[in-house]
C-alpha cells in the first residue's frame, strides 16, 4: 500500500475517533437538556406554586404572630408618647391662645 492510502486510512480513523468522542459529550447534553426541560415544566406546573403557598403561609403566620407580640408594645409606647407630650403641647397651644389675644 502506498503512503497515500496509509494517509485516507488514518484519517478515516481519525474522523471516527472524533465522532465517538463527540457523540458522548452530545449525548449527555441531549439528555440534560430534556431533563432541565422536564424540571422547568414541573416547576412551572407544582413546584412553584407549592412553594408560593407555603411562603404565603410563613409570612402570613410570621404577621399575626408579630401583630400579636408587637401590638401591645406600640400601643403602650403610643400611649406613653401621648402622656409625654400633652402637657407641653396644652402649654404651647395656651401660649399662642395668649398671643392671638395680644395682638
Amino acid at each position: 500500500m502506498s503512503l497515500a492510502a496509509w494517509r485516507d486510512i488514518a484519517l478515516v480513523f481519525l474522523i471516527l475517533q472524533a465522532f465517538v468522542l463527540a457523540l458522548i459529550p452530545g449525548a449527555l447534553l441531549f439528555f440534560a437538556n430534556k431533563g432541565l426541560r422536564q424540571a422547568i415544566q414541573w416547576l412551572r406546573n407544582r413546584g412553584l406554586p407549592e412553594a408560593q403557598r407555603y411562603s404565603r403561609l410563613v409570612a402570613d403566620k410570621a404577621q399575626s404572630t408579630t401583630q400579636q407580640i408587637i401590638g401591645p408594645v406600640i400601643l403602650a409606647d403610643a400611649q406613653l408618647t401621648r402622656i409625654k407630650h400633652t402637657p407641653a403641647s396644652l402649654m404651647r397651644a395656651l401660649r399662642r391662645r395668649q398671643r392671638r389675644f395680644y395682638v
